[in-house]
């Protein structure tokens, strides 16, 4: 029932609880053939599909009013796969990254920073057998306009987004091992 006014309310159809985007609800409705995944707004009412398709790994990212962002998981591949928008009153798709993972990090000029998983480095021995300990990135930056990826750095292994200096990264293997600084437009 809703709080400001003790009406009860009926909970559309759905087979699984998915999670919380905002004050809307992602719901499950559909598992067959393919995957259907809506938004709910409990206190509007309105149930909206955002998501129709094959039944990999889907992450809502980011819901802003009509406009809905998801990463859709490559077949076999829950680590990569694609970025898409979908405007919610028209229905109208649109594919912003043919390959990503699925946190990429929109900047302030319209470009996606993105850290690709490399390769598991192993720890050293514990009681004679050895631990995965790090994985190793690949930074890129891409344009979604003409999806053209640019290297920044191979084999990083640790970076962070610091708001006054842009990317400092680790990178103690190759040519020019080192603590780096690249600029980027941080929003």
């Amino acid at each position: 029932m809703r709080t400001t006014d003790a009406e009860t309310f009926a909970v559309p159809e759905h087979l699984r609880f998915i999670g919380f985007s905002g004050e809307q609800i992602i719901l499950l409705t559909e598992d067959g053939s393919e995957r259907v995944l809506v938004l709910w707004d409990p206190v509007g009412g309105g149930v909206r599909e955002w998501y129709r398709g094959a039944k990999v790994t889907v992450a809502l990212r980011r819901v802003d009013g009509d406009q809905v962002e998801y990463f859709q998981a490559d077949p076999g591949d829950s680590a990569a796969g694609t970025l898409w928008r979908v405007d919610l009153g028209t229905g109208a798709r649109e594919r912003l990254l043919v390959r990503t993972t699925w946190n990429p990090l929109e900047l302030a000029d319209g470009r996606y920073f993105i850290a690709f998983d490399r390769k598991i480095l192993l720890g050293p021995p514990l009681s004679g057998s050895a631990f995965v300990a790090e994985s190793t990135r690949d930074l890129k930056l891409v344009d979604p306009g003409d999806s053209l990826y640019t290297a920044i750095a191979d084999d990083v292994t640790a970076y962070a987004l610091v708001p006054d200096e842009g990317l400092v990264y680790l990178a103690p293997q190759g040519p020019a091992p080192g603590v780096w600084v690249h600029p980027l437009p941080l929003k």
